[in-house]
């Protein structure tokens, strides 16, 4: 059986990171994120799509992604904390990677066509606004795929 060393020190670290500074890092559709179409809010499409309506199915892209992909972020946050300085500095660079990286393969996702397929009368509108592919679930404009971002929120202890 393998074992993982220097899973202590990282901890250490990590407990020594907390104690002087504290991180929240929000993925997905930020706060007053627009269609750039329409200019309504995305975040209320984004949840009808998630978890679906009496007229939308769910199709739920973060939820697909987050279970795809937590245990690669977990890892990916291991190796870039340990090889960055441990102040504030180091620690914010290593979430901003993994931050970029969460947002890719959420837009990943997105982009593959999340099932269940389009119903006919949304891929005939599609075909009207002239879409390339209007069979691909989740993606119209693309302003949804576009509007997936991340921020961290920093928040020195007192």
């Amino acid at each position: 059986m393998a074992g993982i060393s220097g899973g202590d020190k990282l901890e250490a670290a990590l407990a020594a990171i907390s104690a002087n500074l504290q991180l929240k890092m929000n993925v997905g559709v930020l706060a007053g994120s627009t269609n750039e179409d329409t200019g309504e809010l995305i975040a209320p499409y984004a949840a009808a799509n998630e978890y679906g309506t009496l007229n939308i199915p769910a199709r739920p892209a973060f939820r697909n992604t987050v279970a795809d992909k937590s245990g690669e972020w977990g890892e990916t946050l291991s190796k870039l904390v340990a090889s960055q300085s441990q102040d504030a500095t180091g620690i914010n660079k290593a979430f901003n990677v993994l931050g970029t990286v969460m947002v890719q393969d959420i837009r990943d996702t997105i982009e593959h066509s999340v099932p269940p397929p389009n119903a006919k009368a949304t891929i005939d509108n599609k075909r009207r606004k002239g879409r390339a592919n209007p069979t691909q679930t989740l993606v119209d404009s693309g302003s949804y795929q576009r509007s997936i971002d991340f921020e961290i929120i920093t928040r020195e202890s007192e």
